[in-house]
Formats: C-alpha cells, structure tokens, sequence
C-alpha cells in the first residue's frame, strides 16, 4: 500500500519488501532524476531514519538488508568495501588536486554502548587522517549531530568518542 498517502507521523520500514518501496519512490522524483542527469556523484551516510529504527545500532537485526538498500539508492557500485567491511564508512577526495577529504563515518552500524564506531572504523579512521599527506583539510560528516553542546536536541552522542574524535 502507499504508506504516505495516510500522512503519518513517523514510519519505520518493517521489512526489505516495504524499504525497497521507499527508496524507489524517493529515487523516481522528477527533481532527484534531474540532479542525476548532471553526472555529480552521489555520496552519503545513513542517519537512523535510514538505517531503519530510531537511534539504532548494531544489535538492529535487519542492518545488512537496510544497508545494502541504501547503497543502491545512491548508486554505490557492487564491488565498494562500503557493501562488505563493518559499516559505510567512506572517503573522497574532492578536487583533482586531493587536498580536501570528505570522510563519512557510520555512527549505527557497529554502535554498541559507549562506542559509537567500533574499533575497525576508528583504525581506518586514523589510517584516513595520518596517511593523507597531500590534504590539507578534513570534512567529517555522520549521520547524528556530533557536537551537541550548544544543542536541545536529545541525541544520543557518547562523550568519549566525541573526546577521541577531537584529539
């Protein structure tokens, strides 16, 4: 059925079946087939209302499936170590030039309490930021606002990552 025709207040996928809908719908919007004709590569990182439950992680059964999803929404190509490794976490330089990285980080994945990323993503994490000798600036994007302290919001953020992340 199509769900949004009811207008709800919030909707979980229950299912891959219900997911893939949602994603297909979303994909075939005029405006977003548009922007795709441009050639600009689409790049991302889940937040929880993608990952498939509120503020979710790693115990979420239904993970792989969403993942996999996800990344065929944004057109990841099937042989990405986004599609197989412990998260989605990814880089890109932006510019021929390779001075800027853009890094997503995967904060649902692998979350477990008091650990937002888990140790493989916080080793490829540093191999990221001490092995990229010709940038010289680091964007850092997560699906989960990061630094909340000038926030009302009640995201769920573990102060020792955030204190790992910063030094």
């Amino acid at each position: 059925s199509d769900v949004y025709k009811r207008q709800p207040s919030m909707w979980l996928p229950s299912s891959p079946k219900v997911a893939a809908k949602k994603f297909s719908v979303a994909k075939q919007d005029p405006f977003y087939q548009e922007f795709l004709q441009t050639g600009t590569p689409v790049v991302g990182i889940w937040d929880d209302h993608d990952f498939g439950n509120n503020d979710g992680g790693g115990a979420f059964e239904g993970k792989e499936w969403m993942r996999q999803l996800w990344l065929d929404f944004i057109d990841e190509p099937l042989s990405s170590p986004r599609r197989t490794r412990s998260g989605m976490y990814e880089s890109y330089y932006l510019g021929r030039q390779r001075r800027v990285k853009l890094i997503l980080l995967d904060s649902r994945y692998d979350r477990q309490k008091g650990d937002m990323f888990g140790q493989e993503q916080w080793d490829w994490l540093e191999n990221e930021l001490t092995n990229s000798p010709e940038t010289k600036v680091f964007l850092i994007a997560l699906g989960v606002q990061f630094i909340v302290e000038d926030r009302t919001l009640p995201e769920t953020v573990y102060p020792e990552d955030r204190d790992r992340l910063y030094n």
